[in-house]
């Protein structure tokens, strides 16, 4: 789990690569989902959601996901704290949790 907390300037571009967890397996079909929410808000109703690839990351053990979150995307947001969450959809439908709400700070 990631304590990792981004704090960004309105309008500034958010990119991270994501190293996901090896303690699970993943496919071709799973997706990665990225979401921006106030405070009490459910993932599913999530200010920014986003989703993305998983790729191997240089081994056949490892993988990762490039997370980008445009400056159009930020600009939107007015300064405040804000959480992020990362899921995975697996291709059986299934839903994990790999990043609860970690903060996320926009700034002037």
């Amino acid at each position: 789990m990631s304590e990792r907390i981004f704090m960004l300037n309105r309008g500034d571009t958010l990119r991270y690569t994501y190293r996901l967890p090896d303690c699970y397996e993943y496919t071709e079909g799973d997706r990665l989902y990225f979401g921006v929410t106030l405070p009490k808000q459910p993932f599913e109703d999530a200010l920014i959601r986003k989703t993305f690839s998983i790729e191997p990351d240089n081994t056949d053990t490892s993988y990762r996901a490039v997370i980008e979150v445009s400056a159009e995307e930020t600009r939107l947001l007015p300064p405040a704290t804000y959480y992020y969450s990362i899921k995975i959809r697996k291709a059986n439908r299934d839903v994990i949790t790999l990043v609860n709400k970690t903060k996320l700070i926009i700034i002037e």
